[in-house]
C-alpha cells in the first residue's frame, strides 16, 4: 500500500494546531510588512505567505485588525527583548545602551515601528492587552531611570516623567531619521550626541 500523499497546509481536511497557526500568520504578516509595507497588508496576502486558509486566520484573529493587534504586541515584545539584552551592563552605561538599542530596533524594523507608534493602519486601535504589553516595554526604560537615580547618576525627580522625556526625545529623533528629514550626514552619531546631552542635562 502506498503512503498517503501529504495535504498542503490550509487544504480541506487539515487541522493546524492553534499556536502553530498563530505563529505562521504572524510571521507571514511580518514578512508582508517588510516586502510590501502597510499598504500591502491584506488577509489574502498574509494567508498566501503563511500557507493557511483565510478561515484559519479569521477563526484565530477575527479579522485583519486582530492580526495587526497581534503584530503591535509582537513588536513591543521584540523591542523589550532588545532593551533587556543590555540590562546587565553597568548602570552608568545602561541608559545610553538602551537608547541605542531603541534606535537600532526602529532602523531594522521601520514598518513594524510605524504600526507600533504611528498608527499606520487606518482605524486600528490596540486592545487593552496589547497596550499593557507596550507599557511593559516602557517599564524597561523606567527601571533604568530609577536605577540611575538610585546610583546618583540622575537628579532625583519623578522617574516616570524623566523616562517619558528620554523616550519622547528618542522617538522624535528616530521618526525624523526614518522619514529622511534632517540636515546631517551621520544620524547615528548625532543620535548618540543627543542622548549624551540629554543624560548630562538630567544628571547630577
Amino acid at each position: 500500500m502506498n503512503p498517503p500523499t501529504p495535504t498542503p497546509p490550509g487544504s480541506p481536511g487539515t487541522r493546524t494546531p492553534s499556536a502553530d497557526l498563530e505563529r505562521a500568520v504572524l510571521d507571514a504578516a511580518h514578512q508582508v510588512l517588510v516586502d510590501h509595507g502597510t499598504e500591502g497588508l491584506s488577509v489574502r496576502e498574509i494567508c498566501r505567505v503563511a500557507g493557511v486558509a483565510p478561515m484559519g486566520l479569521y477563526s484565530r484573529f477575527g479579522n485583519k485588525h486582530g492580526v495587526v493587534d497581534a503584530l503591535f504586541a509582537d513588536g513591543f515584545v521584540l523591542l523589550r527583548s532588545r532593551l533587556a539584552a543590555t540590562a546587565d551592563e553597568p548602570i552608568a552605561g545602561r541608559l545610553r545602551l538602551g537608547c541605542q538599542a531603541y534606535r537600532q530596533f526602529a532602523i531594522e524594523q521601520p514598518t513594524l515601528y510605524s504600526v507600533m507608534f504611528d498608527r499606520a493602519i487606518a482605524e486600528f486601535e490596540p486592545s487593552a492587552g496589547s497596550i499593557e504589553i507596550a507599557f511593559a516595554a516602557f517599564g524597561e526604560l523606567l527601571g533604568r531611570v530609577r536605577a540611575a537615580m538610585d546610583a546618583g547618576l540622575l537628579t532625583p525627580a519623578d522617574p516616570t516623567d524623566v523616562a517619558h522625556q528620554i523616550w519622547a526625545s528618542m522617538h522624535g529623533a528616530v521618526s525624523l531619521e526614518l522619514r529622511g528629514i534632517g540636515f546631517i550626514d551621520d544620524p547615528a552619531a548625532t543620535f548618540d550626541r543627543m542622548v549624551d546631552a540629554l543624560l548630562a542635562g538630567l544628571g547630577n
